[in-house]
């Protein structure tokens, strides 16, 4: 999915600051300091008990404040944001900010109602014609942010 979205990630999105595309499933997390050896394990027992998972990016799609890709099937990403939910519930996914948290690939984040318009034109026509894009949940991957810069910090391999 990077080749597909990279460009666009790069000049709206976070990519510049070291994160790749991904579908996040839990944030915000714990800081850096405060992820110890018992965090990691959970992680790791939590990777290897869930299956690799293959599925789509099927659709461009907004948010408010975002343009993203929709991931389908979704139910594999919202049973295992919801298993990391269990298994740290002092980390609600987006702080609790939302009732529902829906699997989603950013591609570019947006502010102004006219230029989030104008990019979703953007998008739609760069990015749609290329769709369905297959791909393959193989790990869970572990990124911490250190002044503004992300890093992966550990990745989990799935069964």
């Amino acid at each position: 999915s990077e080749p597909l979205v990279g460009h666009w990630r790069r000049r709206h999105d976070i990519a510049g600051r070291g994160m790749p595309a991904h579908i996040t499933l839990l944030f915000p997390f714990r800081s850096p300091d405060a992820i110890a050896r018992v965090e990691l394990e959970t992680l790791t027992k939590l990777a290897a008990q869930t299956p690799r998972h293959r599925f789509a990016l099927v659709a461009v799609d907004e948010f408010s404040d975002a343009i993203f890709l929709r991931p389908y099937p979704d139910h594999w990403f919202r049973n295992l944001t919801q298993r990391l939910f269990e298994a740290f519930p002092d980390c609600p996914p987006y702080g609790g900010a939302y009732s529902d948290s829906v699997p989603h690939l950013t591609v570019a984040e947006t502010s102004g109602a006219e230029a989030h318009a104008s990019l979703r034109l953007a998008i739609d026509a760069a990015i749609a014609p290329a769709l369905p894009v297959a791909c393959e949940a193989t790990a869970l991957s572990l990124f911490i942010r250190d002044d503004g810069q992300w890093t992966l910090a550990q990745r989990f391999p799935f069964a």
